[in-house]
Parts: structure tokens; C-alpha cells; sequence
């Protein structure tokens, strides 16, 4: 997936609370949220079904290319302008290694790291982890 040689980006593939009957839950397709480009890698995760539909991990790169707008503003017209709300999020790095993580839902498992050493892990959206700069990681919104 990647095509950068040191960025990684995963995907659990589903959401949290699900139900068996619910299409995509006991059969996901792996990938299906993420896409890799000289521009950006990104890895998505909430309702599969959404992703795959916009093709959404590739038109938040393609908004980077084509656009030629940052990971951040890319990441934040995708998931609050394209997706449903409560559809899930990203998580994703530029070509200068910044990453990047933005979410419609109440929550969403994230973490990372950066060459900076900057770092976030949390599940929940809170004002320090929506603000982001104190940690270094942007977020697709601003505090």
C-alpha cells in the first residue's frame, strides 16, 4: 500500500458496537480504507460500506493532487463534507511526514507517531486531542 518507504498506515476494517447482522461485519474488506500515493498515505476506518462507496481513502488523496490543498484540508472536506456523520475517520501522512487525523464519529481507536516524536493515542474527541498542535499531530479540525 505504501508509497512512501517509511510511512505505514492500517486499518481495523470495521466499527466498534457492531452487530452481526450488519452488513461488513463479519466479512470486511481489508484495504478498503486506506490509498497510498507520492502525495499522502491514508488509512480510514468506521463504516466500511461508506468508504468503499466514495472510494474515500483515494479522494482524499486525489483532493491533495489534484487540489493541491494540504493532507489537512483534504481529510477535513472528505470526512465533514462527503461522508454521513458517525461514518468514521482518518488517520493519515503527508509526503513531509506530517500526519494527520480527523473523525465524524463520537469516537475513533487512533494513534501515532511522527519523526518528532509527537505523538496521540486516544478513542473519544476532547478539546486537547481536537486542538492537536499541543501534541504536534494535526487534526483535521481546529480547536
Amino acid at each position: 500500500m505504501c508509497a512512501f518507504p517509511n510511512m505505514v498506515g492500517t486499518s481495523n476494517g470495521r466499527r466498534s458496537c457492531r452487530c452481526a447482522a450488519c452488513p461488513g461485519t463479519l466479512h470486511p474488506c481489508c484495504c478498503a480504507g486506506t490509498w497510498a500515493d507520492v502525495n499522502c498515505a491514508v488509512s480510514g476506518t468506521g463504516v466500511g460500506e461508506e468508504f468503499i462507496r466514495r472510494a474515500a481513502a483515494h479522494d482524499v488523496a486525489a483532493r491533495v493532487q489534484y487540489k493541491g490543498i494540504s493532507l489537512t484540508e483534504a481529510m477535513h472536506e472528505v470526512v465533514w463534507q462527503s461522508m454521513s456523520q458517525g461514518d468514521g475517520g482518518f488517520v493519515g501522512v503527508d509526503s513531509d511526514y506530517n500526519c494527520v487525523i480527523d473523525f465524524n464519529s463520537v469516537g475513533m481507536y487512533r494513534a501515532a507517531v511522527d519523526f518528532r516524536g509527537n505523538n496521540v493515542l486516544a478513542v473519544f474527541q476532547d478539546t486537547e486531542q481536537q486542538a492537536g498542535q499541543e501534541q504536534g499531530v494535526q487534526q483535521g479540525r481546529a480547536a
